[in-house]
Parts: structure tokens; C-alpha cells; sequence
């Protein structure tokens, strides 16, 4: 059996979880955004004293890269690179997107994926069920975002509430901790291990930085 480590500062909520294959046996979470880079290192000692595993134990660390907050995608990814040093642990990255596409119950559809950037301004991708992905993950502005849904024909699906604030017919739908695991468990066999020193956050926005 293969011990799994997930992590995810990408936004208000934190959720950090240890697997054993698919089987989630202990979790962590917090609500506060400014507490993730203070809290990350003791969750992740408790996880692995609730757990009994020392860290030679773990198998691979798998983070959720991106689109979110930066400095919350700077914390995990950061913890997790000196981690896989420090006892050789592979690394592996997702995004967020994939990881909702799986949890989505109907595929057999066009779906749009959407996430909220900021003001008039979406983090975006778009599936369909004979094509795959037609659209990558990308920032689009809500002007342009109308006209492509109407073009193929989109239902759209996130996992953000306030969003059905801009679109009332969007789909909202629920992601839960186990079905992260056995998105995880069933994909990180067969996806590359990711670069520790040119690994980066998945963030999609321009970054600006205040001197």
C-alpha cells in the first residue's frame, strides 16, 4: 500500500490530507487564509502522528498547483519542494481543473469550467466528451467568455457559489476530499514527477510585485 500526501493552500480554506491508496485516514484543514503558511508544518507533523508513519514512509507528495492565491500556491509548493529533498519523496503537481473535471458527475456533455479570478475576470477551460479538452486553462474576460460558451454550446460547472451571482444557470457542484484521493490515487501512476528546482505555481495571472 502506497502512503499519499495532498496539499492545498490555493485559497481561503487549506485542506491537507494522508491516504493510504485511495483511502483517506487522516485530514487537516483550516478557514483562515493568513494562517496557511503558519499552520502548514504543524498540520503536517499531525497528520503523520495521527497517522503513525514517519516521513520515509510517504510514497509521494501531490499538491494542488493552481489557479488560486499565489502566496497560498507559494506555500505549499515551497513546503513540499524542501519535504521531497530533505527524504526523497517524488513530487507531483495538478491543477485545479482536472481535479474538478473528475469530480464532475455528467461528462457526457460540452462542460465549461469556471473559476473566479477577480472583477469581470475568469480563470476558465472547457471539455467535451468526443474532443477532450478544447479549451486549456487560461484568464478570460467575461466578454469573451459569453460568446465562446454560446459558440460550443457550454454548460458550465465550478465549485464556487458566488458565481451564480454572473451566471444563474451555472452548475455547482461538490468536491469532496475522497474524491480528490481517488482522483489522485488513479492518476499519480501514470503522470510525470514533477522538476523540484524548475516546478513553479500553476497561477495564470500576470504577477505584480510592489518594491
Amino acid at each position: 500500500m502506497s502512503y499519499i500526501l495532498y496539499i492545498d493552500t490555493s485559497g481561503t480554506d487549506s485542506l491537507l490530507f494522508l491516504s493510504q491508496d485511495e483511502k483517506i485516514i487522516a485530514t487537516k484543514t483550516s478557514a483562515l487564509q493568513t494562517n496557511h503558511s503558519h499552520l502548514i508544518h504543524i498540520h503536517l507533523n499531525e497528520l503523520l502522528l495521527e497517522a503513525g508513519i514517519k516521513w520515509n514512509q510517504i510514497h509521494a507528495i501531490a499538491i494542488q498547483n493552481g489557479p488560486g492565491s499565489y502566496t497560498g500556491l507559494r506555500i505549499s509548493l515551497s513546503a513540499a519542494k524542501g519535504i521531497c529533498y530533505v527524504h526523497s519523496i517524488p513530487l507531483f503537481l495538478f491543477n485545479y481543473f482536472e481535479i474538478i473535471h473528475y469530480c464532475i458527475p455528467n461528462k457526457n456533455r460540452p462542460i465549461g469550467i469556471l473559476l473566479f479570478a477577480r472583477e469581470n475576470e475568469f480563470f476558465f477551460s472547457a471539455y467535451h466528451p468526443q474532443e477532450g479538452i478544447i479549451q486549456d486553462p487560461s484568464l478570460i474576460l467575461i466578454s469573451d467568455l459569453d460568446s465562446f460558451i454560446e459558440e460550443k454550446k457550454l454548460e458550465l460547472v465550478t465549485v464556487d457559489a458566488k458565481l451564480n451571482a454572473y451566471f444563474p444557470k451555472i452548475e455547482l457542484i461538490e468536491l469532496t476530499p475522497a474524491k480528490i484521493a481517488a482522483y489522485i490515487f488513479t492518476k499519480i501512476s501514470s503522470k510525470k514527477e514533477a522538476d523540484l528546482f524548475y516546478s513553479e505555481p500553476f497561477y495564470l495571472k500576470n504577477v505584480y510585485i510592489n518594491k
